[in-house]
């Protein structure tokens, strides 16, 4: 190695972080004879990043076969596809070039590739326990899914998110070039680190966390509010370096956690109204520090975090508040609705305060129902 090599362990997989990591680095992407190569339309191309990958197999004499059918909220069926075209193609590992989205969909490939007899429904039900290799090279910074076993997927009925996951899921190795995120838009970059800044907290105050993941979402706690409390574009390569370095310690951290409620109330917003996700995660940031903060555990736990940044929390939600943008206006009927898809997520019990069903409507109420009669904040409320 030479001293511009910068190689960790994350959660066992192989971190390799730094400009053209891909190629100084391809010996760790050969992890077998033919590769398929997961992506999207466009961000692995706008950035370069398919075409390093590329370039770094030829010089391994590998072979690899590109499959650029993934999407955002990658649905579980077009998963399938992928996968029965990776069995055809003779491929035997699986590169995921994009981002969380299409990282998600390269584990769950590598899952029906291996498993032939896996459906929609196997997917989750049954133990996993082998699947094709799988490296990830993001082109975003925000789920950290590079560090991971979670694969978030869209069911066939278009409305519900379900996470498949499994000791076989993890990436064996992950290539972080800061360069790569450059092609992605400020307001998606916003977006990913939003999302990066929900895994933190969210983590931090789950009770699984130990120390690993609390240090991990500090770390990733920081490295947002140090980029985001300043500004919301125009970033510097350093900038989005530190948002990168941030989304992969989130991942570890929710890694050991899971999420919190953010998550669960902000699917349906994605996939019914096309917020991207980690704008949806923030639309529910200050009713989930609101809710804690009720709770002596979850005030201590959100001023440690918080402090660790280097903000106040007022500041925070104030800023997650404006990055967020709420502009949704919603019928009381189709917060309900929203309500419904979710309300059995196990996300809801990840923290100190566990809302009810009723709070969750209220917390609906107030951030999406125009001109109805508003229930007042959690804050706001005298017992």
């Amino acid at each position: 190695m030479d001293s511009t090599d910068n190689v960790k362990n994350i959660r066992g997989v192989a971190v390799y972080e730094g400009e053209e990591c891909v190629w100084r680095h391809r010996d760790a992407l050969a992890l077998g004879k033919r590769a398929f190569i997961v992506t999207g339309k466009h961000s692995a191309k706008l950035s370069g990043a398919i075409y390093d990958v590329m370039l770094a197999l030829c010089a391994k004499s590998i072979e690899f076969f590109v499959f650029d059918g993934a999407t955002a909220n990658p649905p579980v069926m077009m998963c399938h596809k992928g996968g029965q075209k990776c069995r055809l193609a003779g491929c035997d590992f699986v590169i995921a070039v994009g981002g969380g989205s299409v990282i998600d969909a390269g584990k769950a490939i590598a899952a029906f590739a291996a498993n032939p007899a896996l459906d929609e429904d196997t997917l989750y039900t049954a133990n996993v326990s082998n699947a094709l290799p799988i490296a990830a090279v993001p082109t975003t910074s925000g789920t950290g899914s590079e560090v991971n076993n979670y694969s978030v997927l869209t069911l066939s009925d278009g409305i519900r998110k379900r996470t498949y996951k499994s000791a076989v899921s993890y990436p064996k190795a992950a290539f972080l070039d800061p360069h790569y995120t450059e092609s992605i838009a400020d307001a998606g970059a916003v977006s990913c680190a939003l999302d990066a800044l929900a895994h933190a907290y969210e983590s931090y105050l789950s009770p699984k966390s130990d120390r690993e993941s609390r240090e991990a979402a500090k770390e990733a706690a920081r490295g947002v509010l140090s980029v985001l409390m300043k500004k919301s574009g125009d970033f510097t390569r350093e900038e989005r370096r530190t948002l990168q370095l941030a989304a992969a310690s989130g991942g570890q951290a929710i890694d050991v956690t899971g999420t919190g409620f953010p998550h669960p109330l902000g699917y349906s917003i994605t996939l019914s109204l096309g917020v991207p996700h980690g704008r949806a995660c923030a639309l529910f940031f200050g009713e989930y520090v609101d809710f804690n903060s009720s709770l002596r555990d979850g005030r201590e736990l959100i001023g440690e975090i918080t402090d660790f940044a280097g903000y106040d929390i007022d500041e925070v939600k104030s800023r997650v508040a404006e990055l967020a943008h709420n502009d949704i206006s919603l019928s009381c009927e189709v917060c309900e609705e929203y309500i419904d898809r979710v309300a059995a997520s196990a996300s809801f019990k990840n923290s100190p305060y566990v809302l009810s069903r009723r709070e969750m409507s209220e917390i609906y109420e107030r951030l999406f129902c125009r001109g109805a009669s508003k229930t007042k904040s959690f804050s706001q409320r005298t017992y």
